[in-house]
C-alpha cells in the first residue's frame, strides 16, 4: 500500500535541477541560494472553505500555490522556491494526493518555481494544503505607500469568480506586476483575494488615507452579477494599484500588460473607503467582501 514517503520520493524524483535550490526534497531542511531581497509568503487552502469534497484535486493542488503566486506578485517579486504541507483524508487514498500535488507542481513549473520541500500527512478529516514560498525582490511594493491624490487601478476583471470557477483557474499576475513595476512608480499595491471593497479598505488603512471607488467603472468579469459583484464578491486575484495621476495617465494610454489596466478610484486625505454609485451618490453594502470568522467562545463555567 502506498504510503507518504512514496509520494516524496515520486516528487524528489520529478524534481528539476535547479542552481537556485541547491539542497531541496529528501533532507531535513533546504538550502537555498538568492540574490536579492527575500521575500516570504504562506497561504492555506481547507477544504469546506475554499474547496468541496467533490473538487477535481488537480484544482486543488493548482490553486494552493496560485494564491501564494499571487501574493509574490503583490510585492512584485519573484517567486523561486515553494514548500507545501499536505494533510489528505486517508479515505481519498494515495491517487487522490498525488493529483493534488500534480495540480500543484504542474503550475510550478509554468511559473519557474521549484518545489523545494515541505511535509504529508493523512488523518479522518478534511484535506488542507498550506504552501509557504520564498521569493526575491529588487525592492518590494508594500500596501502602505498610497499618497493622496494617487489613482487607483486594477488589473484584469472582476467578480463573479464563484459562480464561474475561476477561482481555481485564474492566472497570478506575477509577470503583470513586475512589467507595472518597471514601468512606473508603484506607491502601493495588494492582490484582490476578498473583494475590491474590503482590500481597498486594507490598503488604506495600511497607507493611513482614504479612497473613493467608482462603482460604474470596476471592469466586469464574464459572470459578473452586476456592479457589486466586481466589488465584493472575492477571490479574484486581481491587482489593485495605487500610483500618481500622471503615471496612471501614462499606463492607461498605452499599458504594458495583456491583461489590461482600469482606472477605478483615488486616494484621498481622511480614512475610509466611499463607493460613488453611477448617479454620484455613496453605495452601501450589507458586506465589503470575504472574512473569515470565528465561532463565538464558550462562556466560562
Amino acid at each position: 500500500m502506498p504510503a507518504e514517503f512514496d509520494l516524496i520520493r515520486a516528487l524528489a524524483a520529478a524534481a528539476r535541477p535547479d542552481p537556485r535550490v541547491p539542497l531541496g526534497i529528501g533532507d531535513d531542511a533546504a538550502v537555498l541560494r538568492l540574490t536579492g531581497r527575500p521575500v516570504v509568503c504562506c497561504d492555506l487552502i481547507a477544504e469546506g472553505t475554499h474547496f468541496t469534497p467533490d473538487t477535481p484535486p488537480e484544482l486543488i493542488g493548482r490553486k494552493a500555490l496560485a494564491v501564494n503566486l499571487s501574493d509574490c506578485a503583490a510585492m512584485a517579486a519573484t517567486p523561486v522556491a515553494a514548500f507545501v504541507g499536505l494533510l489528505v483524508d486517508r479515505r481519498r487514498g494515495y491517487r487522490y494526493a498525488e493529483s493534488v500535488m500534480q495540480g500543484l507542481t504542474a503550475l510550478a513549473e509554468e511559473f519557474d518555481v521549484t518545489l523545494a520541500g515541505g511535509d504529508t500527512a493523512v488523518h479522518d478529516g478534511p484535506t488542507s494544503v498550506c504552501v509557504t514560498i520564498v521569493g526575491t525582490c529588487d525592492r518590494e511594493v508594500r500596501r502602505s505607500g498610497a499618497r493622496a491624490g494617487d489613482a487607483l487601478l486594477v488589473t484584469g476583471r472582476l467578480g463573479g469568480s464563484f459562480p464561474t470557477g475561476r477561482h481555481f483557474t485564474f492566472t497570478p499576475r506575477v509577470a503583470e506586476a513586475r512589467a507595472l513595476a518597471a514601468a512606473a512608480e508603484l506607491h502601493a499595491m495588494l492582490d484582490l483575494s476578498d473583494g475590491l471593497l474590503a482590500d481597498c479598505g486594507r490598503l488604506c488603512d495600511a497607507s493611513g488615507v482614504s479612497a473613493t471607488l467608482e462603482a460604474a467603472a470596476v471592469p466586469l468579469a464574464d459572470g459578473a452579477d452586476g456592479a457589486t459583484a466586481g466589488l465584493t464578491d472575492g477571490e479574484d486575484f486581481e491587482l489593485l494599484v495605487a500610483v500618481s495621476k500622471e503615471d496612471a495617465d501614462r499606463l492607461l494610454a498605452t499599458p504594458p500588460i495583456a491583461c489590461g489596466l482600469t482606472r477605478v478610484g483615488t486616494v484621498a486625505v481622511g480614512r475610509g473607503v466611499t463607493v460613488r454609485g453611477a448617479d454620484g451618490k455613496p453605495m452601501s453594502f450589507r458586506k465589503a467582501g470575504y472574512e473569515h470568522a470565528f465561532a463565538a467562545a464558550p462562556a466560562d463555567g
